[in-house]
């Protein structure tokens, strides 16, 4: 369901929390994770939710193995964020689910004004211009 919520935030505008530290280099072989969340609060809750992804935001990015993090919310609906991290492999991101750090975000899943969207997609390649310039024959 995350791929048919992402589309729209895709094409509309976003104010977002970005914080991109990519490390990998584009073209090379990869086992990333991409974990994704989406969760609707009531609009009561919105600023205690903004607040407390703010929080987490700081100590999820510097776990070993976390390459990106990003919280979205969606400029026309408030009252929804979408949070998504990039992990270098299976074991940092197991590690990051059982740590003790996760439970404040299972915390903020409750506060969800109906069930949280969560998905997880492993992404096994990456490539860049290269496959462009194979696509258009360009040499």
């Amino acid at each position: 369901m995350f791929g048919r919520v992402l589309a729209p935030f895709l094409t509309r505008r976003l104010r977002s929390s970005t914080l991109s530290t990519a490390k990998w280099v584009i073209g090379e072989e990869t086992n990333l994770i991409i974990e994704s969340l989406r969760i609707v609060v009531r609009p009561a809750k919105v600023e205690e939710v903004r607040r407390a992804f703010a929080a987490w935001i700081g100590p999820t990015q510097v776990e070993s193995g976390c390459i990106n993090l990003r919280i979205l919310q969606e400029t026309g609906q408030p009252h929804s964020f979408c949070y998504q991290a990039e992990w270098a492999n299976q074991d940092d991101l197991m590690r990051h689910l059982r740590s003790e750090h996760y439970k404040r975000l299972l915390l903020l899943m409750d506060l969800g004004d109906e069930p949280p969207v969560v998905e997880f997609h492993t992404v096994t390649e990456t490539k860049g211009l290269d496959l462009i310039q194979h696509a258009r024959n360009v040499f």
